[in-house]
C-alpha cells in the first residue's frame, strides 16, 4: 500500500474527525479511496460517480435508463399518433393504456433495448405489483422470457417465429401423403393454440413491466448509513489506520452525505439513445406536508422541505433521483431562503456547495 495514499486517506479521515470537512474532503476521500473499495456496493457508486460525472453504467444509470425509455416509448405513440383518430378510437382507460404500451413487438426487438426494459425494467418494479396483475414472480418472468427468445444478429426474437415458419415450409412441401399432411394440420393446431397462449401471455407482462415506472430513489439512508461505515472500515483497515476514525464516520454520515449530493449536482446521464439527462440538487416536499395547505412554495418549502437529486433532461420531466432526510433549513439560512418566494418542491436548489461557514457545514450560493 502507498505511503502517500494512506497520508491522504489519513488527511481526509482527520477533517472528518475534527468536523471541518466540506465538500472537497469527501471528493478527495471517495476518489482516492474507490480502487481500493472491494465490493461494487452503493459507496463504490458514489465514488465513481464522483469521479467521473458523466455516466453511462453503473447501478444509478440502469434504473435512470430503463424509466426514461419508458417514457420515451410511450411519448413516441403519442407523437406518432392523429388526436382526432385517437379519441374517436380509444373510449375506455384500458384502451388507452394498451395504445400507449404499444409501438413495440414482442416477436423482434433489439437487444439493447430488450436488456434495458426487461432485465433492469423487472427489477426495477416491484415484485407484489409484478405478482398483483401477471400472477409471476421476477424468477418466473425471467425464465419464461430466456426460454422464449434467443438473440441474433442484435435483436431478440420470439420463438414462435422460427416455429411458424418451420411450419410454413411443411405445410409447403408437395410430397406429403395425406395421412401425412393430416397429421401435421392437427400437430399445427395445437401448436398454434400453444403459441398464442404464449404471446398473449408474454405480451401482457411485457405491458406490465413496461406500463409501471416507481420513482423511489436509488438508494436509502439506512442502505447510505451502513455501507458509507462498513466500507470506510475496510479502507482503513486496509491501510492500518487507527479506527478511531469509524466512530466520526458514524456520527457525521449525515453531513457525509450532504457532501456527497452536492458533488453530484450537474453530474449527467448518458441515455441508451446518447441523449443526455442532468442531475441537479433541488427541494422536496412530501405530499402530506402540504395536502392540506393552501400553498407549497418558499414557507413550506424551507420548514419540511428535504433536499433531494432530481434527473431531468432529454424531453422528459423532472423526477427524484434521491430524496434524502435532511432538511433544507439546517444547511440554508432562513432570510437568503426567503428572498426566492418562487420556490417549491422540485425547483433546482442555488445554494450548491457543501462549505464551511463559522465552522458549520452550509449550502452556499
Amino acid at each position: 500500500m502507498s505511503v502517500k495514499t494512506k497520508q491522504a486517506i489519513t488527511k481526509c479521515l482527520n477533517k472528518i474527525a475534527d468536523d471541518s470537512f466540506d465538500e472537497e474532503t469527501l471528493r478527495s476521500l471517495l476518489i482516492i479511496s474507490r480502487e481500493h473499495i472491494k465490493s461494487n456496493g452503493l459507496i463504490k457508486e458514489l465514488a465513481h460517480f464522483v469521479a467521473h460525472s458523466d455516466r453511462n453504467q453503473g447501478m444509478f444509470h440502469k434504473q435512470v435508463n430503463n424509466r426514461y425509455a419508458k417514457l420515451r416509448l410511450m411519448d413516441s405513440q403519442m407523437k406518432g399518433a392523429d388526436a382526432k383518430a385517437l379519441m374517436e378510437k380509444i373510449k375506455t382507460e384500458d384502451e388507452l393504456s394498451d395504445f400507449l404500451l404499444g409501438g413495440i413487438s414482442i416477436y423482434r426487438i433489439e437487444s439493447k433495448l430488450f436488456h434495458i426494459l426487461y432485465s433492469d425494467g423487472l427489477e426495477d418494479i416491484p415484485e407484489a405489483h409484478l405478482i398483483k396483475y401477471t400472477n409471476f414472480t421476477k424468477a418466473e418472468v425471467k425464465e419464461l422470457f430466456d426460454r422464449h427468445y434467443h438473440k441474433q444478429g442484435g435483436f431478440h426474437y420470439l420463438s414462435t417465429l422460427k416455429t411458424r415458419s418451420l411450419n410454413k415450409k411443411i405445410s409447403e412441401l408437395e410430397n406429403l401423403s395425406d395421412e401425412e399432411r393430416k397429421t401435421f394440420e392437427e400437430h399445427r393446431s395445437s401448436s398454434e393454440i400453444l403459441m398464442a397462449n404464449i404471446e398473449r401471455k408474454i405480451d401482457q407482462i411485457q405491458k406490465v413491466i413496461r406500463g409501471v415506472i416507481h420513482y423511489t430513489s436509488v438508494f436509502d439512508l439506512e442502505t447510505f448509513n451502513n455501507e458509507i461505515a462498513a466500507t470506510l472500515t475496510v479502507v482503513i483497515k486496509s491501510f492500518s489506520i487507527d479506527q478511531k476514525y469509524i466512530k466520526a464516520i458514524k456520527s457525521r454520515s449525515s453531513d457525509i452525505l450532504l457532501c456527497i449530493m452536492s458533488l453530484l449536482h450537474d453530474s449527467k446521464f448518458i441515455l441508451y439513445d446518447k441523449m443526455e439527462a442532468r442531475n441537479f440538487l433541488g427541494f422536496y416536499l412530501h405530499p402530506q406536508d402540504y395536502k392540506n395547505s393552501e400553498s407549497i412554495v418558499t414557507p413550506s418549502i424551507y420548514e419540511k422541505g428535504l433536499l433531494a437529486l432530481f434527473t431531468c433532461g432529454a424531453d422528459s420531466v423532472s423526477f427524484p433521483l434521491y430524496v434524502s432526510d435532511l432538511l433544507v433549513k439546517d444547511y440554508i439560512g432562513a432570510d437568503e431562503f426567503n428572498e426566492f418566494p418562487e420556490l417549491k418542491s422540485f425547483s433546482e436548489s442555488s445554494w450548491i456547495t457543501a462549505e464551511r461557514i463559522d465552522d458549520k457545514l452550509r449550502l452556499v450560493r
